[in-house]
Parts: structure tokens; sequence; C-alpha cells
């Protein structure tokens, strides 16, 4: 189903869709003009929660010392380019787990990581 919603990738509202697992919940909205996914309502994906996988497979795969000064746009980048490794693993093709729903979870640990690793004193990456 479509809704009227803003959207904050085109800073405007426009219509969105919904976006739904396997088993026909709506886990998130969808902007059809930026290919993204604009909010989620939940990180269970067919009712198993996808953040603990996703957060280990970004901690494996992420260089903290290079997150630590990384910008936003560019974390938007590494989190495409990481939810695209994620989903080709034989877990997330058991899952059929959806690119943006795995793109907008795995900027959120990004995120997440990022926080955790400003707070740590520059001598551990050195």
């Amino acid at each position: 189903m479509e809704k009227l919603t803003y959207c904050r990738f085109c800073n405007e509202k426009h219509i969105v869709s919904e976006t739904f697992d396997k088993h026909g919940t709506v886990v998130g909205m969808f902007c059809n003009r930026e290919k993204a996914l604009i909010t989620a309502f939940t990180v269970e994906w067919n009712g198993e929660d996808i953040s603990g996988p996703i957060s280990r497979f970004v901690d494996f795969n992420t260089d903290k010392a290079i997150l630590r000064n990384i910008k936003g746009d560019k974390l938007r980048g590494l989190a495409k380019k990481l939810a695209y490794q994620f989903i080709q693993s034989t877990y997330a093709k058991d899952r059929k787990i959806n690119y943006a729903f795995a793109v907008h979870v795995t900027l959120d640990e990004l995120f997440k990581l990022r926080e955790q690793v400003y707070h740590m004193p520059r001598e551990v990456f050195e």
C-alpha cells in the first residue's frame, strides 16, 4: 500500500511504499525516488532479529580507524557496500533479506560503531 509521507531523502511529502517481509509484516516505508528505506518499524525480518548478525558482520568488516573520521555521506555509501556483501551471505540468502532493509539496519549499526570508536583514545589506532 502507498501512503503520502514526508521523505527525509527528498525533503518533501510524496507517496512512498510499504516494505513487507516474507510473512507479510510491514517492516518500513520505502522511497521509490531514492530507492531507499525511509524508516524501519522493526529490526526483525520474518520474525527474526537481524541486528545481531549485521552488527557482527559490520564489526568484523569495518576498519575502525577510518570509521572514526568518515563523514555522513560516505557512511551511507559504506553501509550500501556492507549491506550488499551481507545479503550475499548464506545467512541472508536463506532468509531472503531485502537489500534496502539491510542497508537501513547496517547504517544504524555503523552509526553505533562510529560512536563507540569516537570515544576510544587515539593511541588504540596507532
